[in-house]
């Protein structure tokens, strides 16, 4: 799946206060939870995705990053970067709230 032609028509605001490697994790992240973007599915590599948004691969690298930790996508060496398996993404936050309440 070229995921190029899905990401293509977004672009980046450069005034917003909001560093740009978070906007392009944002992006991704909302297409993983709309399911436009299936678990499994490969993602560009970093330089690809640094053209796509016309960033530098550092940019594009932090992005990955933050997706990673917050558990959207997974990375195997030499073969790429995926779409992590469906998760509830509703409840997806840095504080597991449910686990700190239960008896």
């Amino acid at each position: 799946m070229d995921i190029s032609k899905y990401l293509n028509s977004t672009e980046l605001d450069n005034l917003d206060k909001q560093p740009l490697y978070q906007q392009i994790a944002l992006i991704i992240a909302d297409k993983i939870q709309k399911q436009i973007l299936p678990p499994g599915t490969k993602l560009p590599p970093e330089r690809e995705l640094a053209e796509l948004f016309a960033v530098s691969r550092t940019t594009a690298i932090n992005a990955y990053r933050k997706l990673e930790q917050q558990g959207l996508i997974w990375t195997k060496v030499g073969s790429g970067t995926y779409v992590a398996q469906a998760r509830d993404f509703e409840s997806l936050s840095e504080v597991p709230w449910p686990q700190l309440f239960t008896a």
